[in-house]
């Protein structure tokens, strides 16, 4: 593959090196995972929902997926998509309730993205195509994490707002009449 014959060419000494920042990366999130960081003491706060249940709750929508993408075919497509944008909502409602019913799961999410990174890395660079896939999903994550913040400004029409304010205090700052600009426009 293309895409990945940089790392299929690397001397095993270069691989070494990222090999030992692949180590790097399961050090900090090994270190993440056994931090105070969003430790949570749940017998303070009880969670509303059970985790136990939010977790039988996801993995029966990922049984169901995966159910629904072996049949897909058979669906008329707005049955498809309807039932596709069901199964990706209660998802996403439940990952969002996961970590807020119990704020130790920041820290495993955290922990097991450096985990997944340093996973990816060593297979990158021993030639397992599986993390396409993996580099795949992380790009279309922070896609959405770039870009729903930015979609949402942008309803509310706030970067023009910004961008406006921006560009008049940078034109009185460099000594520009802004009253002439505006006259002659």
């Amino acid at each position: 593959n293309e895409e990945n014959s940089f790392w299929k060419q690397l001397p095993l000494t270069s691989k070494l090196l990222y090999l030992i920042k692949a180590v790097v990366y399961l050090v900090i999130g090994e270190g993440i995972r056994r931090s105070a960081l969003f430790r949570s003491d749940i017998t303070l706060n009880p969670p509303t929902i059970g985790v136990g249940k939010i977790l039988i709750f996801l993995a029966v929508l990922i049984v169901v997926g995966r159910i629904f993408s072996a049949h897909e075919r058979t669906m008329p497509y707005p049955v498809r998509r309807t039932i596709g944008i069901l199964i990706f909502s209660g998802m996403f409602a439940g990952i969002i309730t996961l970590f807020i019913e119990d704020t130790n799961y920041i820290r495993y999410g955290m922990a097991a993205y450096y985990g997944l990174g340093a996973v990816c890395l060593a297979g990158l660079l021993f030639g397992f195509r599986i993390v396409k896939y993996l580099y795949w999903l992380h790009d279309i994550v922070c896609a959405h994490l770039i870009f729903i913040p930015l979609f949402i400004l942008g309803a509310l029409q706030l970067p023009g707002m910004i961008q406006t304010w921006l560009l008049y205090h940078n034109a009185l700052s460099t000594d520009v009449v802004v009253s002439d600009i505006l006259r002659y426009a």
